[in-house]
């Protein structure tokens, strides 16, 4: 099971706030702030409805995490008509 992907947890972010995936999708109309990028670095000053997210972020490090992640999924997903169905535990 992945537990964070790039330093962000994933644990219980759905439960937690008992929003539906519906919710979280329909909500990022409602981020806002920016994200800056220099020499390597992501600096994020994000505000979302479900927090705020300013933090520093090395993008080796993050695309490293990224990847490892990735590489611990397995299962399908079937994208029909814009709708995506299948079976990939996170």
């Amino acid at each position: 099971m992945v537990d964070s992907i790039a330093g962000l947890s994933l644990v219980g972010a759905s439960s937690a706030s008992g929003s539906s995936l519906t919710t979280i999708i329909n909500a990022l109309d409602e981020v806002q702030g920016t994200l800056t990028f220099s020499n390597g670095t992501l600096t994020s000053s994000l505000s979302t409805p479900f927090g705020s997210l300013q933090e520093e972020f090395n993008l080796q490090t993050v695309a490293t995490d990224l990847l490892n992640a990735f590489n611990q999924v397995t299962g399908t997903l079937n994208l029909t008509g814009g709708v995506a169905s299948g079976s990939i535990p996170v």
